[in-house]
């Protein structure tokens, strides 16, 4: 089975599950929504057998998602950019020169909605040490 032998509902589902949010349904084909399924899919390297069969399944009853929710994502192997690997990709780089403050800072100014602390980033700087990412000594913090 293909994107294009599914419904327009099944379709406007794998959109969802994609990230996406098809605007003015009513007036959008199934084709034009396979296309854009199908791009996005491909952009986030998301398995689009998987996709099709994730939206086809329908031997088994469909949980419902509270009101305001999204329904649970595929997985996907697009690149991470979530709290923890901005704190990484800060401490990489400014490990010797910024302080945890000054990392927390900039963590929350890309993620303002998340409720990161200082000890989240001394948690990275630690567990990036015990990897070896970041050196063990001799290491200065510089005065904010």
């Amino acid at each position: 089975m293909e994107l294009k032998d599914l419904n327009k509902k099944q379709l406007i589902e794998a959109a969802e599950l994609l990230g996406l949010q098809i605007k003015n349904v009513n007036n959008t084909t199934a084709q034009a929504i396979a296309k854009v399924v199908e791009k996005q899919a491909r952009r986030e390297g998301a398995d689009i057998k998987v996709l099709i069969e994730h939206v086809t399944a329908g031997d088994k009853p469909k949980e419902e998602t509270p009101e305001g929710e999204k329904p649970p994502a595929l997985k996907t192997s697009r690149p991470r950019t979530g709290v923890g690997r901005t704190a990484w990709d800060l401490l990489k780089v400014h490990h010797s020169t910024w302080n945890d403050e000054q990392i927390l800072v900039k963590v929350k100014e890309a993620h303002p909605k998340n409720e990161t602390t200082k000890a989240c980033i001394a948690w990275y700087r630690a567990k990036m040490r015990r990897e070896g990412v970041i050196p063990k000594k001799g290491f200065k913090h510089k005065e904010a």
